[in-house]
């Protein structure tokens, strides 16, 4: 496949396995890679290469005890096959099928596609398939009117499904041709104020409700129905203006009380003073959402305003409610103008980096109208109190941020506490200590140790040790790398150049070939494989690493926690002249000599170890493990005091920290595999997941 574009990597949260062969299959007839033993090798390869790390690290678990390269093209796809899609029993899914319904009112082509997936597992006869697929797709629709005109005669399937989507395509035509007239015309699609009178016993019993023709006359006016006039509130003609429902609502552009932005009868909008201007964290939604069609006419806005007036006299504090997602505890601002729940991105990074988005068919605007970045959705399992549900939490990119908020949507699904929400004592209506600018002046305060530049630790040098009697030099070829991953190994190996981790030199006894693994952002990891060459040869340092038993104990008084990564840690210690010549790599390229203490020598943790324990020595509500560091305290006072004396010996050794993987003073954190919070050590719901969902047997 040289010079032909990369296929696709495999992810299981959009596409099935059965899915993703049949296109990989494709490829290979497109690019003439026939289906034969001279081209098995070549199939194999490009599958394992192709699939992704994380789904390659899975099949190298199915693979064990072999390796996945021992295997064919076949073996491997049933390997993934067994592992992604297992076989389903067809009595279990014909029960389901009948429970198979709409997710909306609107017919859309998802609960039909949704609906023949079913069915395929089902395997019905060719006689009784489309009979059992008309019948459930009918029973299946949320849509009343659309139901009850399928049931007027015996329809095919596939006269069902048309005419349930012009049904439908009918009504969104309707609805839009209704708006561009003023919204005369309910969401639901049908005419009002056109030819009628409604019934009120407040004001004249003379009036009655009549449709069709003839025209009937207002009691009070002596108008045609008809030809009622538009409500300046408004602009709807079902009601007169005393009755109107937006009778004090403000309008959003003269900000006076009795009309809605749409009748304003104002030209020009005086601007707003600056002193008094708010901030929009979120606002519309350009689509209708939830399941249902709007009642009004007219689009809800979702928003939290925040002001920043020097001398508002409002100083009402946000409500905030105590939710835990995914096992982490969070504080979610209640905001009932929000059509949906949301999540600024950087707490998505922090927390819940390892669930995968999903993409988001609608559009969503600020208040202003300024479209905003969305991001993705995730679904979440949420606890509240003694509920436990499952959500959609939209994940937005914002410049300022936000708290997450929980909005209309999340609100129709969980019972909040609604009676004791906005009692202080209960503990729900929460004002934190803002610590925000305190981590902000710290971090000011001590840039040095966050620049993206490698540190060079102070007064330390790494040596390893030779043993005694052993060969002088040990000297092994390059290993070939894969076209796929050689522009970002070199583009690797350019900047531990650049960034004087390697050296380029002409000759070695000494030459051990490299390891390339792939991360989860596209980039390599470039190690040498020392197993082979140096390892046996040195004399292995020991020094004991703290269980998670030790940290879960220093660690059981602490309500916040912060984990700093420090930034390629091994390599900001230099190593010496003598040690730079055994730990030469042989690359495609051409010969390098580690500088810095490298990653896969056998003695590098010892030696590392000791060293960052004595840099932390003497200080409180710290643990650490190679290059990951957790910090915390019985209260923030004393979390703060204790991360500014680890910054503190930090710049004193000049050692780097990599901030876009540090938190600070969450209520939980994942720490080697593991979630710290306030309750202990916990598994995350990512160890449990495959235990958690494990089909009934």
């Amino acid at each position: 496949m040289a010079g032909r574009p990369p296929f696709a990597q495999f992810d299981a949260d959009s596409e099935d396995i059965e899915s993703y062969l049949e296109r990989l299959s494709e490829c290979f007839t497109a690019y003439d890679i026939a289906d034969d033993e001279d081209n098995a090798a070549k199939r194999q390869a490009i599958l394992l290469i192709s699939i992704g790390s994380n789904c390659f690290r899975v099949l190298k678990d199915l693979a064990f005890p072999d390796a996945p390269n021992t295997k064919t093209f076949t073996q491997l796809a049933t390997l993934l096959r067994e592992h992604f899609k297992p076989a389903r029993l067809k009595i279990t899914e014909r029960y389901r099928f009948p429970f198979c319904c709409s997710a909306t009112r609107a017919v859309h082509r998802r609960f039909l596609r949704e609906l023949k997936k079913l069915a395929e597992t089902c395997e019905f006869t060719n006689e009784r398939l489309n009979d059992n697929l008309r019948d459930r797709f009918i029973c299946g629709l949320r849509s009343q009117h659309v139901k009850q005109k399928l049931l007027s005669r015996n329809f095919t399937f596939q006269e069902a499904v048309s005419e349930a989507i012009a049904q439908d395509a009918a009504r969104k035509d309707v609805k839009d041709i209704a708006r561009s007239y003023g919204g005369e015309t309910s969401a639901r699609g049908d005419s009002r104020g056109v030819n009628e009178v409604t019934l009120d016993n407040r004001k004249s019993r003379g009036r009655f409700s009549k449709r069709g023709k003839g025209h009937a006359r207002d009691g009070k006016s002596g108008q045609p129905a008809g030809d009622k006039k538009r409500c300046f509130r408004c602009g709807l003609t079902n009601h007169t203006q005393d009755n109107c429902r937006y009778k004090g609502a403000e309008c959003l552009k003269c900000r006076k009380t009795g009309h809605l932005q749409s009748e304003c009868p104002s030209e020009k909008c005086s601007p707003k003073p600056k002193q008094d201007k708010q901030h929009v964290r979120l606002a519309q939604d350009s689509e209708e959402l939830g399941t249902s069609d709007s009642e009004d006419g007219f689009q809800a806005s979702i928003f939290t305003l925040e002001s920043k007036t020097q001398h508002s006299k409002i100083s009402a504090p946000a409500v905030k409610v105590p939710v835990r997602i995914e096992g982490v505890d969070l504080q979610m601002e209640v905001d009932a103008g929000a059509t949906a729940s949301i999540m600024n991105y950087t707490d998505y990074v922090r927390y819940f980096k390892y669930l995968a988005l999903r993409p988001v068919n609608k559009t969503f605007h600020a208040y202003t109208g300024t479209p905003l970045d969305i991001v993705g959705q995730i679904l979440v399992n949420v606890e509240y109190i003694d509920q436990q549900l499952t959500l959609p939490l939209l994940i937005v990119r914002a410049e300022k941020y936000a708290p997450p908020l929980l909005g209309r949507a999340w609100m129709t699904k969980i019972r909040l506490d609604w009676k004791n929400l906005f009692s202080p004592s209960n503990g729900q209506f929460v004002v934190e200590p803002d610590n925000g600018e305190r981590i902000v002046r710290l971090k000011e305060r001590y840039a040095e140790i966050f620049k993206p530049e490698l540190g060079t630790v102070k007064g330390v040098t790494a040596k390893l040790h030779l043993k005694d009697n052993v060969k002088p030099d040990v000297f092994q070829k390059a290993r070939p790398v894969p076209y796929a991953l050689r522009p970002a190994v070199e583009k690797e190996l350019k900047k531990m150049e650049d960034e004087g981790i390697i050296e380029p030199v002409e000759v070695s006894n000494w030459a051990t070939p490299i390891v390339c693994v792939p991360k989860t952002d596209d980039s390599v990891r470039v190690c040498g494989d020392y197993k082979g060459t140096v390892n046996p040869v040195i004399q292995t340092e020991q020094f004991p690493i703290p269980t998670l038993q030790e940290i879960g104990g220093k660690v059981a008084t602490w309500k916040k926690f912060t984990k700093i990564d420090l930034r390629s840690a091994y390599q900001q210690m230099v190593l010496d002249k003598a040690s730079q010549q055994l730990c030469t790599i042989n690359t495609h390229r051409d010969l390098f000599r580690y500088t810095r203490l490298p990653f896969g020598s056998s003695s590098s943790p010892a030696i590392w170890q000791p060293f960052i324990e004595q840099v932390l020595a003497g200080l409180n509500g710290t643990c650490v493990i190679m290059d990951d560091l957790l910090v915390g305290g019985a209260n923030d006072d004393e979390h703060l005091r204790n991360l500014e004396a680890v910054f503190q010996q930090f710049h004193k050794y000049s050692l780097r920290v990599k901030l876009p993987n540090c938190v600070f003073m969450a209520p939980s954190v994942i720490y080697f595999g593991l979630r710290f919070s306030a309750r202990g050590m916990q598994p995350t719901d990512e160890k449990v997941m495959a235990i958690r969902d494990a089909p009934t047997p």
